[in-house]
């Protein structure tokens, strides 16, 4: 939705100004609704790290990165290539204990579950391109290996985001409150931004023409991060983030098939739907 509403606006900075604003709007008012403080007192902003504040900020990078990679990559890879940086720098942050996290080093089958995941990537992302190229007659097809580089490093940094909102979080006594807290500091911090490179009058061009769903990202972004906190206590966080990654796969399929909310339509091919089964089978592994 947001991809959608960028290529409209022209403007990745004041769409994702829009869409914090609304998803902060939104939390907010869940706090209020179930008697939270918004605000931090001096004894929480004390007994959190400085980087525990950074959630919302790594977050606007992400949202500017799916962007540029949507529009170059298409839905597909937009989704897998990240998750894949995800998932390897998740492996780095456990096994040296980074952002307050338990360490729990790289064995051998945590290995091998990795290279599944890395492999089954690489077959989907490349696999468009192979064709692309015996299409060619054998010659050279423009390079997409520099964007899919960029995606798989993109990936690294919503890593960073469950450790990150979990030190917050314990510090404030609320996932809610940790979530709102940072995307309040993204938004001063994305406002600031506009305001200085004069992006503040694209706001209202974001909201020209299109389809109505476009203007939704906010609403979803805080309906996914309460979802979250109401989730993963109930059904664990292992459970919760194999329902997500099928979830978030199954869905770009069908974007990139049936070219949903702006997605540009492309065929799927079988070695990029092998990669993609054997993406969720390794990250399963890696849950044990």
């Amino acid at each position: 939705m947001i991809c959608k509403n960028e290529q409209n606006a022209g403007d990745v900075a004041a769409v994702t100004l829009i869409s914090f604003t609304v998803s902060a709007a939104l939390l907010l008012a869940a706090e209020a609704a179930v008697g939270l403080s918004p605000l931090p007192s001096a004894g929480e902003l004390a007994a959190a790290p400085w980087w525990s504040w950074t959630g919302g900020v790594v977050a606007l990078f992400t949202i500017a990165a799916s962007i540029q990679l949507f529009k170059t990559l298409g839905q597909l890879q937009a989704s897998l290539l990240p998750m894949l940086g995800q998932v390897l720098f998740s492996l780095v942050i456990d096994h040296f204990g980074l952002f307050g996290a338990a360490r729990a080093a790289i064995t051998p089958a945590r290995a091998f579950a990795a290279a599944l995941v890395t492999a089954g990537a690489i077959a989907a992302a490349a696999a468009p391109y192979i064709r692309e190229s015996a299409r060619n007659g054998g010659g050279r097809s423009p390079s997409a290996l520099p964007w899919q580089a960029a995606g798989a490093a993109a990936g690294c940094m919503p890593a960073t985001i469950g450790a990150v909102y979990g030190t917050l979080g314990t510090a404030l006594g609320s996932a809610v409150r940790a979530a709102s807290s940072s995307f309040v500091i993204a938004v001063c911090a994305d406002a600031l931004f506009c305001a200085a490179t004069g992006r503040l009058r694209n706001v209202r061009a974001a909201f020209r023409g299109g389809p109505w769903w476009m203007r939704l990202g906010g609403f979803c972004g805080a309906l996914a991060i309460c979802g979250n906190s109401w989730l993963i206590p109930r059904i664990g966080a292992e459970a919760f983030f194999m329902s997500l990654i099928f979830g978030q796969m199954s869905l770009s399929l069908c974007m990139e098939l049936r070219g949903w909310l702006g997605a540009p339509r492309r065929r799927v091919s079988a070695p990029q739907l092998a990669g993609i089964a054997a993406m969720p089978l390794g990250v399963a592994l890696l849950r044990l």
